[in-house]
């Protein structure tokens, strides 16, 4: 017996490297639980690959298991309150690393204790070695903390990556999958299956039109919301007012399962265009405003897909005359025929590979000229289409495109179409693509979703999220250089990411990382912050703003400088919700990439002063 002792006190370390050890079982009891959850919310949010978490965690556990077994645990293998304290402190550091680290859209008290149980299993695997149990045993409780994995699994599901790059988990009934939903859809009319199983490239033809059309409205539609953020493409409608939705809440007119996407609607004449991903497919579709009939479909043998953000094009379609044009999410640019979705032209915008969340430009048409962002690593990050036959005019840029789309700037001096891209603004002439002015405003991860706001016909906004902010930007003409372009200020509470700020009556409205803030135009000061929204989008409608939150929830909020006050919450959507809404009066069209609704609002009060 003594003998038996003795020499395990001679394998035992002793001194300075028995503290060692117990050192690296106190980090590796923190390291194990905080490398389990991360790599829990990132294989599930983004699907599964082998993140650095999982190197990380199973080292963690190669050390922590070498550590029992280099340390004298026999108090603990005895005392069973030892145990009780390592796994309480398991299982808190998984409660607090999941609770900063992934947003729940389930009540977190239901979720957390699953999340904790189905974690045990791995602080068995790292500890095992200490409990003086057999090794049948071990392996026994090991099979039953593994199933214990199974209530999570069952219940909870990650939805995907929010707009803050967080792990977003809810109920598993909400996870989107499109191929499952397919039955949900509308067929695809006849043309459109002819035309994608017919087509020897599996893509149809380009189709160079020898007629041609005057620039004109095709009918007439003072409601209309024809292109990506509304008719003056800058999401402000500013001689429409809002209802009191407490007394006269808006009334569901029709709602509907889509393919998924993030694109937005575009509407005239009583029809809404938008693009979906049906499965292989990727689709441009009308829909009857009145009643969610779909009218018809285009379809190419197209598909993209990311982890982060899902499946489906990311760009809204721009309708003119009797035409509608949409950019898919791998390049191919088509312009169709309105009232059947016939190809009229078409081209590919991607010289290269596609940018990582795919090709984001929602097309600009002005003046018989399609403007769109092709794709290339030096450029041109710009480029003007003939509306009419669809040959290319110009092409323009130096740098790789983004996710910002093109917009029209018209000033006393002449039109101009700028671009954020590339860590600077940019301004080229509408007739020949030629560089007017630059501004650099870069951000830490070279990614640009934002649009500029133009205040007047000097002055321009430009913002940007990943920590950079906003910049009031004067632009005026200059006799030497052509154009001088100054800073009045900047701002750090204006980061806007993939968000559109509006401005009204000389007051900034944005969400800042998903914050509401009101910032002063002339001078860039913060007037308040309030109201957590998420990454969601924001309209200007009158002297009110209608917030999109990132949740599915609709808010209205007043447009005041003086203070916060959201008037109204009403639930609309499903699931993460990226997608800007649709004002096509009395209509709100709103959509995700599950599902979209439309509303029906009523009119108040005299219009609102532009």
């Amino acid at each position: 017996m003594t003998s038996r002792s003795s020499s395990r006190n001679s394998q035992s370390p002793t001194g300075l490297a028995r503290w060692w050890f117990r050192l690296a079982v106190l980090l590796t009891s923190i390291i194990i639980p905080i490398t389990w959850v991360r790599t829990v919310g990132r294989t599930g949010a983004l699907g599964w690959h082998v993140p650095r978490n999982l190197l990380y965690l199973i080292a963690a556990i190669g050390v922590a298991t070498i550590s029992a077994r280099r340390t004298s645990f026999r108090p603990l293998a005895e005392h069973r309150l030892g145990c009780i304290a390592l796994l309480t402190m398991h299982s808190l550091v998984v409660a607090i690393v999941a609770w900063h680290d992934w947003e729940f859209w389930a009540p977190a008290v239901v979720v957390l204790p699953l999340l904790i149980v189905a974690s045990w299993h791995i602080w068995w695997i790292g500890w095992m070695s200490i409990f003086s149990i057999n090794r049948w045993q071990k392996l026994i409780v090991l099979l039953a903390l593994v199933l214990a994995v199974i209530p999570f699994r069952v219940c909870c599901a990650f939805l995907g990556m929010s707009g803050s790059g967080a792990a977003v988990v809810g109920w598993r009934s909400e996870k989107r999958d499109d191929v499952n939903r397919a039955p949900e859809w509308e067929r695809l009319s006849d043309s459109a299956k002819a035309m994608v199983d017919d087509a020897p490239s599996k893509r149809p033809p380009t189709v160079n039109r020898v007629e041609t059309r005057s620039f004109v409205t095709f009918e007439t539609d003072t409601n209309a919301s024809p292109q990506f953020l509304g008719p003056n493409r800058n999401g402000y409608w500013p001689t429409r007012q809002l209802n009191d939705w407490s007394q006269h809440p808006p009334r569901e007119v029709w709602r509907k399962a889509v393919g998924p996407a993030w694109s937005s609607f575009a509407t005239q004449n009583g029809i809404a265009y938008t693009m979906e991903q049906r499965e292989d497919l990727e689709c441009t579709v009308a829909y009857r405003i009145s009643d969610g009939g779909e009218a018809w479909a285009h379809a190419e043998p197209l598909r993209f897909e990311r982890s982060a953000a899902g499946p489906g094009p990311r760009s809204t379609p721009a309708v003119v005359n009797d035409q509608v044009i949409s950019v898919g999410a791998t390049g191919r640019i088509n312009c169709l025929d309105v009232r059947d979705g016939t190809v009229q032209w078409g081209a590919d915008l991607t010289q290269d590979e596609p940018l990582a969340h795919g090709i984001a430009c929602s097309p600009l048409v002005w003046q018989s000229r399609v403007f769109v962002c092709p794709v290339a690593k030096q450029g041109p990050a710009l480029a003007a289409y003939d509306l009419n036959d669809g040959s290319l005019v110009w092409q323009a840029g130096t740098g790789r495109a983004s996710y910002s789309s093109p917009q029209l700037w018209k000033t006393h001096d002449g039109s101009q179409i700028l671009l954020y891209y590339d860590g600077r603004l940019e301004s080229f002439a509408v007739d020949d693509g030629k560089l007017l002015w630059s501004h650099s405003w870069p951000n830490d991860t070279d990614t640009y979703a934002s649009q500029p706001v133009l205040v007047d016909e000097h002055q321009v906004l430009v913002t940007t999220g990943y920590g950079t902010g906003g910049a009031l930007l004067e632009v005026l003409p200059n006799t030497e250089t052509g154009w001088s372009v100054e800073e009045r200020w900047t701002s750090r509470d204006l980061k806007t990411k993939f968000s559109t700020a509006i401005v009204h009556e000389q007051t900034i409205y944005a969400l800042d990382n998903g914050i509401m803030v009101s910032v002063d135009l002339s001078t860039g000061k913060l007037n308040w912050k309030s109201g957590r929204y998420g990454f969601g989008q924001l309209l200007g409608i009158g002297d009110k703003l209608l917030v999109q939150s990132e949740r599915g929830f609709v808010a209205v909020v007043t447009a005041s400088p003086n203070a916060f006050q959201e008037l109204a919450r009403v639930d609309a959507l499903d699931g993460i919700s990226w997608n800007v809404p649709t004002l096509s009066w009395p209509h709100l069209l709103l959509r995700n990439d599950q599902q979209a609704v439309c509303w029906e609002l009523e009119a108040s009060g005299e219009a609102a002063t532009p």
